[in-house]
């Protein structure tokens, strides 16, 4: 009996706060309806200061990514009255803890100091700091626009656009976060992916016989990314990088392994004025700083492994014979110095250290380095920075 009564005012608890609670919560509007949730944001500039493009996700029974997404801007003095502004028309907050993109057109790069436009959104707390920073060339909106197609899908589609594989050489450093943390060093440089919207030409079915209207190639906007990065220093943009040149960059890292290269008409017995495929299968780079008559010496060791990769039978090897023969030992070691110095020469005319030498040399040669820089300014202290590379190689195969 005792059990039964137990149970019973368990059951009229329950039924209690059934009654009192469910109306309510069956009553509370949807979060998608109090909340407009952004997942990319583009920034162009305009004569307010910058107009805030953002693309918001729309919940709708109709299948398809473009027909759930909306691209929303609005012109405004910054960020924080951008967001304001949008929030008022919108009827809704403006959520940021899926934001993922965030473009900014080379007109705001070159003429704004991006990281104070972009503060804003470091100090929003629902901000995703993990959100990727891209550059385009011309409109941060039409870049928006055009990944809310439901042929790119997703503002996801930009970020698997700039390749940031696991070895990539700005994995992760293209985020928000980095993007302040390189900001405030020193030095103030950072790599940022750039995606581009170009134009491509569609030529008409059957133009012989079409009207005047279809005898033109009609002009279509597409997404591209052709590897190349854009070099920001002090939250302005310096320069680009072509792929090429940062490819060259690599070899300043341990992100080299798994890359794939080409030595010319290596001429020897085994090959024969033939070109050698080869691929990095592993590596290690060990820094070393020093002075000689106060010039900054940089003197980097590389340990080499490499695959060669179109080895065939076709090369007849003798018993004292290898497949790494003093020859083609000599063309990669070149190869490799050659990239380095090019890319070395590069960070030093355009005064943009983004591989933070300068770190390098104030952990190693902390006396040294001050000494030097009351000698050079700041601004130019790579002009004298010299660069010493040794190679060792050796083959997986």
């Amino acid at each position: 009996m005792i059990n039964k009564v137990s149970t019973s005012k368990v059951f009229f608890m329950f039924l209690a706060f059934v009654v009192l609670f469910l109306p309510s919560a069956l009553m509370m509007p949807a979060q998608a309806s109090q909340i407009s949730i952004v997942t990319s944001i583009g920034i162009d500039s305009s004569t307010e200061g910058i107009e805030l493009s953002t693309t918001i996700l729309v919940p709708k029974f109709e299948s398809g990514f473009a027909k759930n997404t909306e691209v929303v801007s609005v012109n405004s003095e910054n960020i924080a009255e951008g967001l304001h502004t949008m929030s008022v028309n919108l009827g809704k907050q403006i959520g940021l803890a899926h934001l993922s993109v965030i473009a900014i057109s080379d007109e705001v790069f070159t003429t704004k100091n991006t990281a104070k436009l972009l503060k804003p959104l470091l100090l929003n707390e629902q901000a995703n700091k993990n959100a990727v920073v891209i550059s385009t060339n011309k409109s941060a909106k039409q870049l928006l626009q055009l990944s809310s197609t439901e042929d790119a899908n997703s503002s996801n589609s930009l970020i698997s656009m700039l390749e940031l594989s696991e070895n990539d050489l700005f994995k992760n450093k293209g985020s928000l976060q980095n993007f302040f943390i390189n900001y405030n060093k020193p030095t103030s440089s950072s790599m940022l992916g750039i995606i581009n919207a170009v134009e491509e030409s569609v030529q008409g079915e059957d133009t012989q016989e079409t009207n005047s209207e279809n005898e033109t190639d009609q002009p279509k906007k597409t997404l591209l990314s052709d590897g190349s990065i854009a070099i920001i220093k002090n939250g302005i943009k310096q320069t680009t990088l072509t792929k090429k040149q940062k490819q060259d960059l690599y070899w300043f890292t341990n992100k080299i392994s798994g890359t794939t290269f080409t030595v010319k008409n290596v001429d020897d017995d085994v090959y024969n004025n033939k070109d050698v495929v080869l691929t990095v299968a592993n590596s290690k780079i060990k820094p070393r700083t020093s002075f000689y008559n106060s010039i900054p010496r940089l003197n980097l060791n590389l340990k080499i492994q490499v695959s060669i990769e179109n080895f065939s039978h076709n090369y007849a090897l003798n018993n004292n014979q290898r497949l790494l023969t003093t020859e083609l030992q000599r063309r990669i070691k070149l190869y490799i110095k050659q990239a380095m110095s090019r890319s070395f020469n590069y960070i030093k005319s355009t005064n943009t250290d983004i591989h933070n030498f300068y770190e390098l040399f104030k952990a190693f040669n902390n006396q040294k380095f001050k000494a030097y820089l009351n000698l050079k300014n700041l601004d130019n202290y790579l002009d004298k920075l010299e660069l010493f590379v040794s190679i060792s190689l050796n083959s997986k195969n």
